[in-house]
Formats: structure tokens, sequence, C-alpha cells
């Protein structure tokens, strides 16, 4: 259970950035799928700042949120962080993208992006629960008394 506790997080952790580190460069590059897709969310939600700024604090945030979780004292921050990410992407794809993203031709892209989305806030809330129980110092309890 120890090895568990030992390598789980950093497991989780790498998962997150592997989906995370791409999706942000594509962002923050200004890449053909992810400017339609944040200009898709700014124009069904009627918040044009979706595009180019809202992509932009997107992947800094998530950025900011991969830095935080590699730090073990600020771990909890960044499962925190990341969590609040995905929950809006996920909501995001359900309320304005759809789960498939379409091309300009209507031709599937990718229908792995929500997946990944969901599979993120798993792992974060994995996280928060490993990093929970760690405070709680369960396990932790001191020897009572000679």
């Amino acid at each position: 259970m120890e090895a568990v506790k030992k390598y789980l997080p950093w497991v989780l952790i790498a998962w997150i950035a592997i989906v995370f580190l791409p999706s942000d460069f594509f962002k923050l590059s200004g890449d053909d799928v992810s400017v339609r897709l944040f200009t898709k969310i700014a124009e069904e939600s009627g918040i044009g700042l979706f595009e180019p700024t809202g992509r932009y604090l997107v992947a800094l945030a998530e950025i900011a949120a991969i830095v935080l979780l590699v730090m073990p004292a600020r771990r909890m921050l960044g499962a925190l962080l990341t969590l609040v990410l995905m929950i809006g992407a996920v909501l995001t794809h359900l309320l304005f993208i759809g789960v498939t993203v379409v091309d300009a031709q209507g031709e599937i892209v990718d229908a792995s992006l929500f997946g990944m989305a969901v599979s993120v806030v798993i792992a974060s809330l994995i996280l928060i629960w490993l990093e929970r129980q760690d405070d709680s110092g369960e396990g932790d309890a001191a020897p009572v008394g000679d």
C-alpha cells in the first residue's frame, strides 16, 4: 500500500501533464483546431472573450496547475485548479462544443478530447483524496505510552 501512496500521485500527475501539455502548445500557438473550438465557444456562449483571450488563459492556467502538481507542498492546490479547469472543460463540451470535435467540413476530427477531460477530472479527484489522506495523518499515529 505504501508503494501505491508513493507512486500513484506521480502516475496521475504524468497523465495530467500528457493531456495538458500538447493541448496547451496548440492553444498558445494558435493551432487551427484550438482557434475553431474557442471561436465556437465564444459564438455559442455569446462571450467573445473566449477567443483568443480565453484560449490563452486556459492554457496558462493548465500550465500553472502542472507546476503546482509537481510541488508536493502545493499539490492540493494544483489538483483543485485542475479539477476546476476540467469541470469547466466537461461542461463546455456538453453545453457548447459537443462530445466530438467536428472540422469545417463536418468531419469528426477528434472524439477523444471529452474523454480525456473526464479522465483528468477523475485523476484530480483521486489526487485530492490522496492529499487529504496525507493531511489527515491516517496511519501516522504516534505510539501510545510505554
